[in-house]
């Protein structure tokens, strides 16, 4: 199998730290301009080679078998698809804050962890490029239209690190994100959560 990278950052470590390894798979390094995740996901791709696509983000850690497992799900249900799960790990108090009135402890279904064969992508589409939140769902949306063809996978052990770590930080997220959001047809609970926020940082 092939590793790909798809690097839009402009510091130069992930480039550094894998220059300097040997690692006993095929592993694509491929730098690009600034770019939101969709546009990222779809450079990578797009140079793909093999009939199935797996991905994972920045801010993630996967346990070393979820390909295994994710593979394990797709033929034990005779699927294409295997959606992937998250567990949003707090790593301070007011992390654990956030979560709970956010997110919550339970596994949260995201792009992070998912397989689909190459030919069920296809039909799906690529990930929208111009948006920096909201592709993922948007596009989990469009392969869950395959319902019969797309299982969930919830006990994959994939640990997201990356809520905001203090309350300026987390404003700033969400504002963002409610300006982004709006662009993509995704949940509409989400796009009225993000609206939510903005009307009660917006009054303070």
């Amino acid at each position: 199998y092939e590793v790909i990278i798809v690097d839009s950052g402009d510091d130069g470590k992930i480039n550094n730290y894998i220059s300097n390894k040997k690692f006993k798979f095929l592993l694509i390094y491929k730098k690009i301009a600034k770019a939101y995740p969709g546009k990222a996901r779809n450079e990578g791709i797009k140079i793909a080679k093999g009939s199935y696509f797996g991905f994972i983000d920045s801010r993630t850690i996967p346990d070393i078998f979820w390909i295994q497992k994710s593979f394990k799900n797709i033929l034990d249900t005779k699927v294409e698809c295997s959606i992937g799960h998250v567990k949003v790990k707090p790593r301070n108090k007011f992390q654990k804050i956030l979560r709970a009135s956010s997110s919550g402890i339970e596994n949260k279904e995201t792009i992070v962890g998912t397989v689909i064969e190459k030919k069920l992508f296809q039909k799906t589409g690529f990930f929208i490029e111009n948006t920096r939140a909201g592709e993922d769902i948007e596009w989990i949306n469009r392969v869950k239209k395959f319902k019969h063809n797309v299982t969930k996978r919830l006990n994959l052990n994939i640990r997201y690190l990356g809520l905001p770590e203090n309350l300026y930080a987390t404003i700033n997220k969400y504002i963002i994100y409610s300006f982004h959001t709006a662009k993509v047809d995704i949940q509409q609970n989400m796009k009225n959560s993000y609206l939510i926020i903005r009307i009660i940082i917006f009054s303070i």
